[in-house]
This record gives C-alpha cells, structure tokens and sequence, in this order.
C-alpha cells in the first residue's frame, strides 16, 4: 500500500473540480492554502502515487482518523468497491448500451437489496 516511509498527513484544501469518468471512477482537483516547505516536499512525493483520500470539513485528530483495516486481503478495496467492480465488468459484457453504467449500477444494487429484504424477519 505504497512507500512506508510516507506519512499520513493533512492539509487544508477546496475541492475545486469533479469530472466523471468513463470506467465509473472520478477526477478530483484540490487547491491548498499557503502551506510550509515542508509539507510542499510531502505533498510532492506522494505525487502520481496511489493512495486513499479522506476529506471532511474539519480538520480531524489523529484519534478520529483510526480507520478499519478491512482492506488487507482484498486487494486493497473494501467489499463494496469489490462489489462495485464486479458488477462494472457484468455491465461491460453484457453490451448493454440503452444504460449508462450509474443506470446499470442502481438496477443491480437494488436487486442485491431487494433480495436481502426478503432474508428480514
């Protein structure tokens, strides 16, 4: 999961940009504040690299940023992002072209939902 030499750190920023993509995923753009020297190194050696972003509106302490480690055996992604690209590749070859893939996705989830409410008591 990248370098373990990289620091987890946070930087006050604006969400400036999103653009939908064509896989599914999204573009961000951020624009700091002033920030120091230091963090400027930091920020540059995480450039291009693969990562997880974590925004909120407030700065958060360490203790709020203990976050589950649920994504070792798979691959990196939680079970609802692997969820998410199965049901990606299903829309893919299924040749479906009167649905976008959200369309395709919504469809699909809410069968998954619909099915576990008629495992409910």
């Amino acid at each position: 999961m990248g370098d373990k030499g990289l620091k987890t750190f946070q930087i006050p920023a604006t969400l400036e940009g999103v653009t939908a993509l064509k896989d599914g995923g999204m573009s961000v753009r951020f624009h700091t504040n002033e920030i120091s020297d230091e963090e400027k190194v930091l920020l540059m050696r995480y450039f291009q690299m693969f990562g997880w972003l974590l925004f909120s509106a407030q700065e958060q302490s360490e203790s709020e940023l203990e976050l589950e480690d649920i994504r070792k055996d798979t691959g990196g992604k939680t079970p609802s992002q692997r969820l998410r690209s199965t049901i990606y590749v299903v829309y893919q070859q299924s040749g479906q072209t009167d649905l976008t893939f959200e369309q395709f996705y919504s469809r699909r989830m809410e069968q998954h939902i619909n099915y576990e409410k008629q495992n409910l008591q």
